[in-house]
């Protein structure tokens, strides 16, 4: 399958994920806003991939396969995504 590599109709996964990483970021992390320090740098990146890992594993696998059948049936055309 081509596509080329900013397909807009790909874009909503993306999006999606974003956002979804940043909600479980602050609701598995709360205190996330208030770090400070030298160290904020790399206690961001910990979390972000505790976090990440989890959203791989609930989000990505259900969300991926939708959209990208859904790109598949329309030949490159637009989806309802």
């Amino acid at each position: 399958m081509e596509w080329p590599p900013n397909s807009p109709d790909i874009n909503p996964i993306r999006e999606h994920l974003w956002h979804c990483l940043k909600t479980q970021l602050h609701k598995r992390f709360p205190d996330t806003p208030l770090l400070g320090g030298g160290t904020v740098r790399q206690s961001l990146e910990e979390r972000l991939i505790v976090v990440w890992e989890n959203i791989v594993r609930e989000r990505l696998d259900k969300l991926r396969p939708r959209r990208v059948h859904a790109l598949y049936k329309a030949k490159g055309w637009y989806t309802p995504y």
